[in-house]
């Protein structure tokens, strides 16, 4: 059989397509659109690899996807299968919310680095384990906030998998209000200390003149 299998019209590697029905993530009106929406590269065209990923047309003011674009390479082996995975999982999120208020944060590379953690740990081949410590070294030199985010985020996804996409959705949306409100209550403790410091030190001052004044 061609590693290169038709469902729906959506061609991807039929492992891919194996993983997302597994994960009760298929519906063949979606898939059929995302394969509308996606352009395919070779991975190996170095020219061509720095455009995969996806991009979207968001309205900020009524914070809408309007449309979106995915570009992932040819799946001919399973790290390939890795990349696609991460972009169709984004492909899927965007789908779901077309003309939809949603709101594009840090949250944003959690689901697709869930979704990549669970295809390795079903394909656990050294090259595949290789590849993702690649791929997950590139974020932690990169420091970038979605993805240093989304890996903080993505062993409490794991540990706490359900083969349900939406409910993981609102697991991720869960999660990012508690780190959300536990930075707010940081930031707010550093300069309520801060503040509280330079009081202090408003008061010693005054004591000292007070103390050394001289009456003329």
């Amino acid at each position: 059989m061609s590693w290169m299998w038709q469902v729906g019209g959506f061609m991807y590697n039929k492992k891919v397509m194996d993983f997302f029905k597994k994960h009760n993530l298929y519906d063949e009106k979606m898939f059929n659109y995302l394969y509308d929406h996606t352009d395919f590269i070779d991975y190996n065209d170095p020219d061509m690899r720095i455009f995969i990923g996806s991009a979207i047309m968001y309205d900020k003011k009524h914070k809408k996807i309007i449309r979106f674009r995915m570009c992932i390479p040819y799946v001919t082996n399973d790290k390939m299968a890795l990349i696609a995975i991460h972009e169709i999982v984004h492909g899927i999120v965007y789908y779901k919310h077309l003309n939809k208020k949603f709101e594009v944060d840090k949250k944003i590379e959690a689901l697709p680095l869930l979704y990549e953690k669970l295809f390795v740990t079903e394909n656990p081949t050294p090259e595949l384990i290789n590849f993702a410590n690649y791929l997950d070294s590139k974020i932690s030199v990169e420091n970038n906030d979605s993805y240093s985010y989304g890996m903080l985020v993505r062993e409490q996804l794991f540990n706490s998998y359900d083969y349900n996409f939406d409910k993981m959705s609102k697991l991720n949306d869960k999660i990012g209000r508690k780190e959300k409100n536990r930075w707010f209550v940081k930031i707010t403790y550093f300069f309520y200390k801060n503040i509280l410091k330079y009081l202090h030190f408003k008061v010693v001052m005054l004591q000292l003149l007070c103390k050394h004044r001289i009456y003329v």
